[in-house]
């Protein structure tokens, strides 16, 4: 079986990246909106975890109003949409571009690291 990708193919950028990253800020957002009508429980390891994820919308939305007792979610749910739709793709694209360059021949340096290398020939 032939695993090989062409070189044309190789070069092409996916875009997987991005709809991941896509999906994972609107889920922020939807996360963030939910917290308006309570559907989370207000206690235990859910609601740290909800906590965990809204937060930097929460501190963003705080300082745009300059209040810590009024803000609103929608802000909070923008900030947090865009603030996950980057990391996730920054996180996406860096793991791609590290498998890419430890495959043997694909990337610049890059090696596989089960296989021996050879010297370079003097030609």
């Amino acid at each position: 079986m032939n695993t090989d990708v062409s070189h044309a193919n190789m070069r092409t950028s996916s875009r997987w990246p991005l709809l991941v990253a896509l999906a994972i800020g609107v889920f922020a957002a939807l996360l963030t909106i939910s917290l308006q009508h309570r559907l989370f429980p207000q206690s235990g390891i859910t609601a740290a975890t909800v906590f965990a994820i809204v937060l930097p919308g929460m501190l963003g939305t705080i300082a745009i109003n300059g209040n810590v007792h009024d803000f609103d979610l929608g802000i909070a749910a923008g900030i947090n949409s865009v603030f996950y739709f980057f990391l996730v793709w920054l996180v996406c694209t860096t793991f791609r571009w590290i498998v890419q360059t430890l495959k043997w021949g694909k990337g610049s340096g890059g090696g596989n690291w089960s296989e021996p290398r050879t010297p370079p020939t003097g030609r």
